[in-house]
């Protein structure tokens, strides 16, 4: 039998797991309302700070100029840039202090509402539950009699299960406690149906609470950076599906990226930029085709694109075999370029758009950075996962080969770019909704994050994720001697980062080339998606916070 411990050991309504979790879920309710006190959920947007945000567009424009006008040198530039990203993110607090007294948002006062959400929704049934203990707690002493005169070791036991000879031993006062727990039981297996429907209810109005208040902060946010430059503005696109995602990145990054951000995007091939829909990893890719390359069948041009196994290629195929009708499409799985040596039945991979020094392949010379060669980390490692596993390597052993540092350079041809950048589908959205493991807008999310990749290219002298990197060093207090150094897992497919006390790993995601971060990214899928609990613990699925990084976003989006 089972045990209330919230009630003096008292047995409980139903000994199923799924009744023993809605219960420990009403009585954490009960505990959590006990001093709480009635608050509204609702947001209202007032006017104000119209002084110190004339202040701080002033000084955003100061850091915007000093941004841009970094020295050249690589090792000046890194310092200088580690000065200028503290001065932004401290800007970005300042900004959204501001935001926050516009839209008069308490991550306080939104859980009171959530407290107050559950002691209205439960408080009822939960009376009902406390009645239908009361049944039973009248033929606790009684039962345990029963089960000494009949043998039975269960209290879930019904008048029918028992036989003649046990009826027989039994008094009447005791079979009318079999009575009674029968129709306890019964209560007790419609209450909790009826708790089930009620959980439900609570989740929904609940994730409706936090949506709400992230719009209104959204829309302060909006509000804060207007006051600082000019947003939103036409954003050109190829749209390989038109409707969905064209109307998407319309209502997202159209509206919510600073105007000059969306020039620089049209101005840098925008309208050749490909937006599309997956059901399965979005991403901003970009692969090239070199015009001096021959098509032919015995060495077809390939199309590199990063997508992990089992996704689908469909649409990318079709996208290549239309503007490329001579190019043989070949889409390699994992996120890197692979290579096949067939002779020593190993793979290695090299990043797309880098080659490794080799001595056979470049001569017996000591590279060196005056020709073009950087001694750095790049993403060289041991083959396929499955390889991996087959041959007893280890996934530590593929780490330590991963960080090696190699002579590596960038291979500049004559190529002709394409670039994809997909978001979910609504039917995968649904799909992911329907597992309960995120409630905001996951599609609008994803276009504010991958259109930020597309930022990090496009954005003069590579500031972006020159500031991304300043923000990691200082979060992880790491240098560039010893940048690549203690780095973590941060998803699949030996994708690592480094560890700064993020809402997410994924935050501290490296590419080893500089070029790419997540740092961005996930900032601004928080704050105009409403993903990672905004980055001020308003979610149902992320209570974490992180006011420097929500800082650091708001300050680029204002001076870069």
């Amino acid at each position: 039998m089972c045990k209330d411990n919230d009630h003096g050991g008292q047995r409980c309504p139903s000994d199923t797991s799924e009744s023993r979790r809605l219960r420990r879920k009403a009585s954490s309710l009960r505990g959590s309302n006990k001093n709480s006190s009635p608050a509204t959920p609702g947001i209202t947007i007032v006017a104000g700070g119209n002084k110190n945000l004339s202040l701080l567009k002033t000084k955003a424009e100061e850091l915007r100029e000093q941004a841009y006008n970094a020295p050249t040198d690589p090792k000046e530039q890194a310092k200088y840039d580690a000065k200028i990203e503290k001065a932004i993110t401290e800007l970005g607090v300042e900004l959204a202090a501001e935001a926050e007294k516009i839209a008069g948002f308490d991550i306080d006062q939104v859980k009171k509402s959530i407290t107050q959400l559950g002691d209205d929704l439960y408080s009822e049934i939960n009376k009902r539950i406390e009645e239908n203990r009361k049944l039973k707690r009248g033929i606790y002493d009684i039962w345990d009699n029963i089960a000494e005169i009949t043998g039975l070791s269960t209290y879930s036991v019904r008048p029918e299960d028992l036989t003649e000879e046990q009826l027989r031993l039994l008094s009447d006062e005791e079979k009318e406690a079999v009575a009674v727990h029968l129709e306890a039981s019964e209560n007790g297996k419609a209450i909790m149906k009826e708790y089930g429907e009620v959980d439900a209810k609570y989740n929904a109005k609940q994730a409706a609470i936090f949506a709400e208040s992230n719009r209104k902060l959204t829309e302060a946010y909006q509000q804060v950076i207007s006051a600082i430059r000019p947003i939103g503005g036409e954003a050109q696109f190829n749209v390989s599906k038109a409707g969905a995602a064209e109307q998407l990145m319309k209502e997202t990054v159209a509206s919510h990226y600073p105007s000059s951000w969306l020039e620089h995007h049209n101005k840098n091939g925008g309208s050749e930029v490909v937006v599309m829909e997956t059901d399965s990893r979005p991403a901003y890719n970009s692969s090239s085709l070199s015009e001096d390359e021959t098509v032919s069948e015995e060495r077809p041009v390939e199309f590199i694109f990063h997508l992990t196994a089992g996704e689908e290629k469909t649409s990318l195929m079709k996208l290549v075999n239309e503007n490329f009708p001579e190019a043989k499409v070949t889409v390699k799985l994992g996120t890197k370029n692979w290579f096949s040596q067939e002779k020593e039945q190993f793979f290695q991979y090299q990043a797309v758009g880098e080659e490794i020094y080799h001595r056979r392949k470049h001569g017996a010379a000591r590279p060196s950075e005056a020709t073009g060669w950087k001694f750095k980390p790049t993403l060289a490692s041991l083959g396929l996962p499955e390889f991996q596993e087959a041959q007893g390597i280890s996934q530590k052993a593929v780490e330590k080969v991963l960080l090696k540092k190699h002579w590596v350079r960038e291979v500049k041809t004559n190529q002709k770019e394409i670039r994809t950048l997909a978001v979910w589908d609504e039917k995968t959205e649904e799909e992911i909704k329907n597992d309960g493991k995120e409630t905001h807008d996951l599609r609008k999310a994803i276009a504010y994050h991958e259109f930020g990749h597309r930022m990090e290219e496009v954005l003069p002298n590579r500031i972006l994720p020159r500031q991304e990197k300043a923000f990691l060093k200082r979060r992880t207090g790491k240098t560039d001697d010893n940048y690549y150094e203690n780095m973590v897992n941060t998803g699949n497919n030996g994708e690592f980062g480094h560890e700064g006390g993020f809402v997410s790993k994924y935050v501290g995601r490296d590419y080893f080339k500089d070029n790419n971060f997540e740092v961005f990214t996930t900032g601004i899928e928080a704050l105009y998606g409403g993903g990672y609990g905004g980055l001020v613990g308003n979610s149902t699925n992320y209570f974490k916070t992180d006011y420097d990084h929500r800082g650091f976003v708001l300050g680029i989006l204002a001076t870069l």
